[in-house]
């Protein structure tokens, strides 16, 4: 109770930063895009293919060495406290990102380099990233007109559902997945940074909730290497 007490104290104190991204909300009206995960199939693409159309990236594919060629781009970093000085030294002492640890630094560094990349990331890392290209997320898209149904769905659990909800509140009616292999038919395991070709894995029901209800406002189609 004391929690969401604080997270709702916290929306309103900064309810001005949050409602920044409502000067983007359907700037693309009508459009396609590409969501570009950070899946093994990545490396059997050329990504600078997908320049005919704006891309919606999530985490780690800013680190693909075609991605900032291309034009037109976004990037999703849904990670609360990413950017915070002690991130890296208690919370990621696994092997998750065994060759860009410690990306919150690369990722920083980044964002301030390519301002022509706008960043979307989470509330918590207010005061330690900011400029005109980064966005925040908190809770609910603070636009009046955003679907509630999909608010009501925790857009920003995943940078996966963030990169989708995003892709919606620009306004595209179609989004085609790339790199994101979890969606795959089966389902693959490893990232483009990691060694080997994807494996099949188990993943039952993958935000099955949320894609049932997103495609209602926009319509989704998922890129395999087969198809």
């Amino acid at each position: 109770m004391i929690y969401n007490f604080f997270r709702k104290i916290a929306k309103i104190i900064f309810n001005y930063k949050l409602k920044k991204i409502n000067s983007l909300k359907g700037i693309h009206a009508g459009e396609t895009c590409y969501l570009m995960g950070t899946g093994s199939s990545i490396k059997e693409m050329d990504i600078r293919l997908f320049d005919n159309k704006p891309v919606i990236g999530l985490n780690e594919i800013i680190f693909h060495k075609d991605f900032n060629n291309l034009k037109k781009k976004y990037l999703v970093l849904t990670e609360p406290y990413i950017f915070y000085p002690f991130y890296t030294k208690f919370f990621w002492k696994g092997t998750l990102f065994p060759i860009f640890n410690p990306s919150s630094k690369i990722f920083k560094k980044m964002a301030k380099e390519n301002k022509d990349i706008q960043f979307f990331i989470h509330l918590s890392n207010l005061f330690f990233l900011n400029g005109k290209n980064i966005f925040y997320n908190f809770l609910k898209y603070p636009h009046p007109k955003f679907p509630a149904k999909l608010n009501d769905l925790n857009c920003f659990k995943a940078s996966f559902t963030h990169g989708l909800s995003l892709a919606v509140f620009l306004g595209f009616k179609k989004v085609t997945l790339v790199g994101c292999d979890y969606t795959f038919n089966p389902p693959k395991g490893r990232h483009f940074y990691e060694k080997g070709k994807g494996v099949n894995i188990n993943i039952k029901n993958f935000h099955s909730e949320f894609l049932e209800t997103i495609q209602n406002f926009i319509e989704i189609e998922t890129l395999t290497l087969e198809k």
